[in-house]
């Protein structure tokens, strides 16, 4: 049995603190993924936080047929959805993704700084479920099977959105590319 369950099972025979076990693995996790869906940071951990409510309230329902992640994960991508619902938006700049000047030339920052706003303006055109999708896959290395139970899709239905989505980033990147070089 995997130290997450043994967490859960301590939780509800009332012991609480093991339950701060699970958001200290967890949180930065379930932050980073929602930021990355191009919400503030502070919206970020506001979202987090309601995702952890949820968590707790629900623990009861936690099928351990699923993996613990998957399911936090879950709730996370609804908890987004939720959110999105009930406020527009405002997208803010990823810091995640930020060029350090120290290390290039006035001229490759430039550069650098360009491509980066090029890929994160084509990354944000994405749908939300492709964005969520994508975040899941290359930044929490979840499998096909996870990220399908997170959004209540077949496996291949994932690897096929991940296809799609990368085959139209690289057309929309190389198209841009060959506009600003032209």
């Amino acid at each position: 049995m995997d130290s997450d369950r043994i967490f859960v099972e301590r939780v509800l025979s009332g012991n609480i603190e093991s339950f701060t076990e699970l958001v200290n693995k967890y949180y930065p996790k379930i932050v980073s993924f929602i930021y990355k869906m191009s919400v503030s940071r502070h919206d970020s951990e506001d979202i987090a936080q309601d995702v952890f409510i949820k968590v707790y309230n629900n623990l009861y329902k936690y099928d351990q047929r699923w993996s613990f992640s998957t399911w936090v994960f879950k709730i996370a991508a609804n908890t987004y959805k939720d959110f999105k619902k009930k406020k527009r938006v405002k997208t803010e700049e990823l810091q995640d993704y930020a060029i350090s000047r120290e290390n290039s030339s006035p001229e490759e920052y430039i550069e650098n700084t360009g491509r980066q706003e090029l890929i994160e303006k084509m990354f944000n055109s994405l749908k939300d479920d492709v964005k969520a999708i994508m975040i899941l896959y290359h930044f929490h290395q979840l499998s096909f099977k996870e990220i399908g139970r997170i959004h209540g899709i077949s496996s291949e239905a994932v690897k096929m959105k991940i296809f799609r989505a990368r085959n139209k980033l690289s057309k929309e990147y190389s198209k841009s590319i060959i506009r600003v070089t032209a």
